[in-house]
């Protein structure tokens, strides 16, 4: 009985360091829609550079398997503040959002707004969220000028 108490205890402190310090959180994200078998790009931006361009130069970026029509990443140990979150699906696998001649992606892609979907490019103010806790968004990947 002592035994199985003692690893209890072990085990309770084992989850308890798994958890989140207080001073950070963890912003998860799910793109639907995505090509089963192909990868999606997820970024975090915490200002103007780059957005809304998901590659290396985000301020956080992760790629991810599609599953089952849907891939998910959770960003973690984030200090809280203001983020604009997206990303795209790779159909091809190139690590690139593919563009058509007039520069329109031609790659499914997701950005967060908390709104109305702007008319033209969206800017990082269109996009840029307050996070003071964690939080876990659903995004859709769609292919540009389709609804």
């Amino acid at each position: 009985m002592i035994r199985i108490f003692a690893l209890s205890l072990i085990a309770a402190k084992s989850l308890a360091s798994a958890e989140i310090a207080p001073d950070t959180l963890e912003i998860a994200v799910n793109f639907e829609n995505a090509e089963v078998g192909s990868k999606v790009h997820a970024c975090l931006w915490t200002a103007d550079k780059g957005f809304p361009i998901c590659d290396q130069s985000a301020a956080y970026h992760a790629l991810i398997d599609a599953e089952h029509g849907a891939a998910a990443h959770v960003f973690r140990d984030l200090a809280p503040g203001v983020y604009a979150v997206g990303g795209f699906n790779d159909l091809d696998g190139d690590g690139k959002l593919d563009r058509n001649l007039l520069g329109f992606p031609t790659e499914p892609i997701a950005i967060f707004l908390d709104g109305e979907r702007p008319r033209r490019r969206p800017a990082f103010k269109d996009a840029a969220l307050r996070f003071e806790g964690s939080a876990s968004l659903d995004l859709e990947l769609r292919r540009p000028g389709r609804p």
